[in-house]
């Protein structure tokens, strides 16, 4: 019997010790949820005393012309179901904004930093800020909030950028000039809405930051300045979405079904401009400086179309239809035809042309009919093709240009005064020759009477 008592004894107790540990468990869960949940009812407090604030400090502006510092020529009465602290700022003051910066004693380290209308960088834009060490009051600020962090203030406190604006209205971003540092900073239209964002600056991390346009987009993105990491997209339906300004690291990318996507977009070193399966134009009109690639995948068509080649490159991927089509490309600049008509530009003293297929590197039409940098030919007819198309395909090569051919037929255009075609192997230049044009057999032949 006694045995009997203690085997029953034994199992009361790991039943116990399992409604403990289940109990724990359930505490450890709803513990952070109930203190979340407690955070951001004292956050939605903070609001009104703001909000407050900001209507009197508008109020000033419109006797005074000014924003002001003084509590005490604010007319105002906060609530009085917690102790609020706040402190004002103004331009006029040498502060960085005109903002109120709000605190409660009911939760711990945690701001709200609200700027007035008036602001010329943020708007009406709401920022929470937390300190550093404080994972609860971090945790509030991005995951209970949705907020994006932008920096880190000089007394410690992370801020963070909260969605406080509707981005649906016909102005869409237009009127959010802030900087964006946040993998979740997007500005996003939907259907039929417009992403103007005139003037914004766009600063991301990594390559989620990005102002995307769809549906009947016209012009979307225009004006902004996106710089390292961010992105410009423009998604099926858009129209010249993207005239911006493009930094080191950054992106423009036009999406299938899209038509200019990359409309008149100026890309500095280090930018991409990238027209994906689909899209029309994608890179049309786009500066391309030193160091920055236009990049035509395959199915885009006329990718990179009437845009100038400053020192970057335009590749043609395979299966790409007259990526590069109707070009300036100046000294520096490089095409790399890797699909027929890829290359149909016009191509200056010091730029450079690498076809890597038949018919890659062509006339430029609606330009100069005079080819004056260097093209390298890897395959039969890259260089011109001999057609005849009222020299439509046949590349005119004029003073100072240069055909280097690296494969049987690789040379095939008209060769001018000055020009010269430099066979490296057999058969490579099988152009004409007028005027004074020449050939250099360098590890292969020319045709009789050509050498220079």
């Amino acid at each position: 019997m006694q045995n009997k008592n203690a085997v029953n004894h034994g199992f009361t107790l790991v039943e116990l010790l399992i409604v403990v540990l289940i109990v724990g468990v359930l505490m450890s869960i709803a513990l952070p949820m109930y203190q979340g949940a407690v955070d951001k009812s004292r956050w939605a407090k903070l609001l009104t005393p703001a909000r407050t604030i900001a209507n009197a400090e508008e109020a000033i502006l419109m006797s005074q012309g000014k924003y002001t510092t003084e509590k005490d020529d604010l007319s105002i009465s906060l609530p009085d179901d917690g102790e609020y602290t706040y402190t004002l700022y103004t331009t006029e003051n040498g502060d960085d904004g005109n903002f109120v910066r709000l605190e409660s004693d009911k939760l711990a380290d945690v701001r709200l930093k609200r700027y007035y209308t008036q602001d010329e960088n943020y708007p009406e834009m709401l920022f929470c800020e937390a300190l550093s060490t404080n994972d609860r009051a971090n945790t509030l600020c991005s995951k209970r909030l949705q907020g994006s962090q932008i920096d880190t203030t000089s007394d410690g406190y992370k801020s963070y950028i909260l969605s406080s604006i509707d981005i649906s209205n016909a102005d869409g971003c237009g009127k959010m000039k802030w900087f964006w540092s946040s993998k979740t900073s997007t500005c996003y239209t939907k259907e039929s809405d417009r992403c103007t964002a005139n003037g914004m600056d766009m600063q991301g991390s990594g390559d989620a930051a990005f102002c995307g346009c769809a549906g009947s987009t016209n012009w979307g993105c225009q004006y902004v300045k996106i710089d390292e990491g961010g992105e410009c997209r423009a998604y099926s339906g858009t129209t010249g979405a993207c005239k911006a300004k493009f930094y080191a690291g950054a992106k423009c990318v036009a999406e299938g079904g899209s038509e200019r996507g990359c409309y008149n977009a100026e890309i500095s070193s280090g930018g991409k401009c990238i027209a994906n399966e689909g899209s029309d134009r994608g890179c049309h009109q786009v500066t391309v400086n030193s160091g920055v690639t236009c990049e035509a995948n395959e199915g885009s068509v006329e990718a990179c179309y009437d845009s100038t080649i400053n020192g970057g490159e335009c590749i043609a991927r395979e299966g790409s239809e007259r990526a590069c089509y109707g070009m300036r490309v100046n000294d520096g600049g490089v095409c790399e035809g890797h699909a027929p008509h890829s290359c149909q530009s016009r191509f200056n003293a010091g730029s450079t042309c690498n076809g890597w297929v038949s018919g890659a590197c062509e006339k430029g039409v609606g330009r100069s009919d005079l080819f004056k940098g260097t093209c390298n030919g890897y395959a039969d007819g890259a260089c011109g093709t001999g057609d005849s198309d009222a020299g439509y395909r046949n590349i005119h090569f004029s003073d100072g240009s240069v055909c280097n051919g690296y494969a049987s037929g690789s040379c095939k255009g008209i060769f001018d005064s000055g020009s010269r075609c430099v066979s490296k192997v057999a058969g490579a230049c099988a152009g004409t020759y007028q005027n004074g044009g020449c050939c250099v057999a360098d590890g292969g032949t020319c045709p009789a009477g050509t050498e220079c």
